[in-house]
């Protein structure tokens, strides 16, 4: 059964555009990202590869957190 966000995600790529809406993208991509690492913590064996792939995932998310930070502080505290 797919969650909210999963069906929000899938519904919304094609509106959500980097030229349509540049602060919905970059929001798709942080949940997109969060879903692949929700998806990673909910493994219950994991291998090295597993591991590997959600520190990698993890270490994207906390990219995309402060991208979307800085693009929310640049265009709502400074317009």
């Amino acid at each position: 059964m797919k969650t909210d966000n999963q069906i929000v995600m899938f519904t919304s790529h094609h509106i959500l555009t980097k030229d349509n809406s540049s602060d919905g993208f970059v929001l798709l991509k942080l949940l997109r990202s969060y879903l692949e690492l929700d998806m990673y913590t909910s493994l219950t064996i994991h291998t090295e590869s597993t591991l590997a792939a959600g520190e990698a995932e993890l270490r994207n998310f906390e990219n995309l957190l402060k991208v979307r930070k800085s693009f929310l502080y640049s265009r709502y505290l400074f317009n």
